[in-house]
């Protein structure tokens, strides 16, 4: 009963802080609650994924929305890169050396967490096109993940090569990280400003709205200043970052 509730809780304040009623004070009491049954689940959160809403939280939690706070911009990159560079690595060190002869996206498909009807579709792509997507992958999480480092051509090479790979893995199979490069790495803007269109429930689309104004003032300043960091997409608290 008290697991069930918890979850009640955790849907609560994240539901709350999406539609930007006090979003860092939503998170704040998402982190413990969400620690809790990291700890106690042990096992079965060993996934990166629940180390990586933790830290990307804390870290959330240290950058200001609209001061400069280079420490904290950096830290975000840093666990940007961290997120890919490691998986990287790890797939390098699969005893199975699947990545290495490039055989590992051939059976992919049947043993993604969620695979989606698309996915179908995909595992029957033919040998070379699973080769070639094994090599892609390294290539994304080994030598993409420098550039978010690099002058602003480079980052929005990450942007574009990250983003393509989350949205073709939420694509096929079910899963997505929202730690993103930000938008004016890709020169964006606009489409946070439309986001409230026809359809969208009012609160959400103020939301949206407060969410498209907080960056093109960002984006406006950092065309002064010629700086560009990382962004935490997510609780509804959308920063545009410098560094």
């Amino acid at each position: 009963a008290r697991l069930t509730v918890g979850c009640v809780v955790g849907i609560v304040l994240a539901g709350l802080g999406v539609l930007g009623l006090a979003p860092r004070l939503m998170l704040l009491g998402l982190m413990p609650l969400d620690l809790g049954y990291v700890t106690a689940g042990r096992e079965l959160f060993a996934f990166q994924w629940d180390s990586l809403l933790l830290e990307a939280a804390l870290i959330g939690l240290l950058v200001p929305p609209d001061t400069r706070a280079p420490v904290g911009h950096l830290a975000l990159k840093t666990l940007l890169f961290k997120l890919y560079f490691e998986s990287g690595l790890a797939k390098l060190q699969s005893a199975h050396g699947d990545w290495v002869d490039g055989s590992a996206m051939t059976h992919y498909c049947e043993t993604a967490p969620l695979p989606t009807p698309l996915a179908w579709h995909a595992h029957h792509m033919p040998q070379a096109w699973h080769i070639l997507e094994a090599y892609g992958v390294l290539a994304i999480e080994l030598i993409v993940p420098f550039f978010v480092f690099g002058p602003r051509s480079l980052r929005r090479v990450a942007f574009v090569a990250l983003t393509g790979f989350q949205v073709l893995n939420f694509a096929t199979a079910n899963r997505l990280s929202l730690l993103l490069p930000d938008h004016e790495a890709a020169g964006g803007g606009d489409a946070a400003r439309d986001a409230g269109g026809p359809g969208v429930p009012g609160a959400v689309r103020q939301g949206a709205a407060r969410v498209g104004r907080r960056a093109a003032h960002g984006l406006k300043r950092e065309e002064r200043d010629g700086r560009a960091g990382v962004c935490l997409a997510g609780m509804g608290n959308i920063k545009p970052t410098r560094v």
